[in-house]
């Protein structure tokens, strides 16, 4: 009985030493799941793989590690997570993975995606199929991907609106022939908007736009939204004809000179401080109108000011909290990586050639796993939050997946919608017959516009004076090193900001 004991208390003390060991040779995470889906991190998503973590389970912000491995375009880490238990059909924020891949240009994840059995017919709250999104984006190539996996060609989705329709209306005569080779049927009509693209404007759906002077709508048949600022000379016809209007619209358009200002940085990551003096702008444009409204006693103008500003401050307080979120987790990065620079210098004194990159866990047996803080929870979202409406989805995307030193893209991402979100505003005036409020919005629609051109143009400047130095200086750039597009050398952060987007100019 002695000797039973003897042997017990041995096993019993052997144990803790195996647990030990096992411990010590897997660390815990120090990133989040999500975090690390966002930065490609491969060992740290390994190590919540193996803690068991709910891949499925959403952040606070309602967005999936596997959303957020396609929305970064890290097939890699989309791989490794699907092969882990991630459903490939799970959306997030409302959006499947296949969607996403699709708005980003990713043939190779939405060809995976495919082929981890994803649904290809996958929608989202306006009905937007994989191939609809692929239409509008003009990724032919993903579009053949997509109809070879058996994708409805004549999908509709809440508009109405058909990939043919989409190709049509947008001159893609490439897509719209090979649509057509494979069973696309000629739309009745073009309706032209949607919350991916960079289409014209639309009333929302079943709306009806007022006819405008000269335009006669068909009987029985709503017509669609003039392209308002097709005729900048019918615009300023319109406000001069009411004294003040002109001047009043131009002193809110110079209030803008910082947002402008802003648009233009390219030296460093301004999107946080820029999403706020949009909205800053957009604010002050909403109060010079409904104070127009209120004079002219449209009511149902007025309210719908109200309600678009409300909307509109619910969407850059959560862009605004994501791209805080995202800042944090790359500062964070960061100096991980320089503590563990420091930590390998002095344990080998000096790193010599051939030797594993500090900072790196997986190849820096010498790397310190530094400790972080909890992250913060979010005070203005409930788990049981609902998802975001589709044009807070599409903006969001766009800001978290946007060049921070070149934003062209987001500008006219943002533009777009601001325009869609004025002319909804527009046709609630015309039909309250405000004729003064109508015309105030046009006129900022108008000197938005004009804004937009004069942005882009001193960008296209910009580059262009940037190329002449380097030509005068003699620089020759490292192949890959200059953008296709500006012709302007990428910084080191820029080449960070493409292995996040997975994306450049086209």
């Amino acid at each position: 009985m002695k000797r039973l004991t003897i042997h017990a208390a041995v096993l019993l003390l052997c144990v803790p030493t195996h647990l030990t060991v096992a411990l010590a040779q897997t660390p815990p995470p120090t990133r989040s799941l999500y975090q690390a889906a966002s930065l490609g991190d491969i060992e740290q998503i390994k190590l919540h793989i193996a803690d068991g973590r709910d891949l499925n389970k959403p952040d606070d912000n309602q967005n999936t590690a596997l959303a957020l491995a396609v929305v970064t375009t890290r097939l890699e880490v989309v791989k490794l997570l699907v092969e882990a238990g991630a459903k490939v059909d799970t959306p997030s924020r409302g959006v499947p993975p296949i969607l996403s891949a699709t708005i980003q240009g990713s043939r190779d994840i939405v060809e995976y995606l495919i082929a981890s059995g994803a649904n290809v017919e996958a929608t989202d709250a306006m009905g937007m199929t994989a191939l609809i999104v692929a239409t509008e984006g003009g990724y032919l190539d993903i579009v053949e991907l997509l109809i070879a996996n058996k994708a409805n060609v004549n999908a509709k989705d809440k508009r109405g609106q058909t990939p043919l329709s989409i190709a049509t209306a947008r001159r893609q005569t490439e897509i719209a022939q090979f649509l057509r080779q494979h069973g696309a049927e000629e739309p009745p009509s073009m309706l032209d908007g949607s919350p991916y693209g960079t289409r014209g404007l639309t009333p929302p759906p079943g709306a009806t736009s007022p006819a405008e002077p000269g335009e006669t709508a068909a009987p029985g048949r709503p017509t669609t939204t003039v392209r308002i600022l097709a005729d900048p000379n019918e615009i300023q016809v319109r406000v001069a004809a009411f004294p003040g209007l002109a001047e009043a619209i131009a002193a809110v358009d110079l209030n803008s000179i910082t947002e402008q200002r802003n648009w233009r940085q390219r030296r460093t990551d301004n999107r946080t401080m820029l999403i706020r003096i949009v909205e800053k702008q957009f604010e002050e444009e909403m109060a010079f109108v409904k104070g127009i409204g209120q004079a002219e006693k449209a009511v149902k103008t007025v309210a719908a000011v109200d309600a678009l500003v409300a909307a509109r401050k619910l969407r850059s307080d959560a862009i605004y909290d994501d791209l805080r979120e995202e800042r944090r987790a790359a500062v964070l990065a960061e100096k991980e990586a320089t503590a563990r620079t420091r930590t390998t210098a002095r344990s080998r004194g000096r790193m010599g050639p051939g030797e594993p990159m500090a900072g790196n866990p997986a190849n820096d047996p010498y790397a310190v796993a530094p400790t972080r803080p909890a992250p913060r929870p979010r005070l203005d979202e409930q788990p049981d939050e609902p998802p975001l409406e589709p044009e807070t989805q599409s903006q969001t995307q766009a800001w978290l997946t946007s060049d921070p030193l070149d934003k062209r893209d987001l500008l006219s991402t943002v533009h777009e919608s601001d325009l869609r979100e004025y002319d909804a505003l527009r046709q609630t005036a015309v039909a309250e017959e405000a004729k003064k409020t109508a015309a105030a919005i046009e006129g900022l629609m108008l000197a938005r516009q004009r804004r937009v051109t004069d942005i882009t143009a001193k960008m296209a400047e910009e580059d262009e004076r940037l190329q002449r130095l380097e030509d005068r200086a003699g620089a020759t750039a490292a192949p890959g090193a200059v953008r296709g597009r500006t012709g302007r050398g990428t910084t080191g952060q820029e080449e960070q900001g493409t292995q996040r987007t997975g994306r450049r100019y086209r």
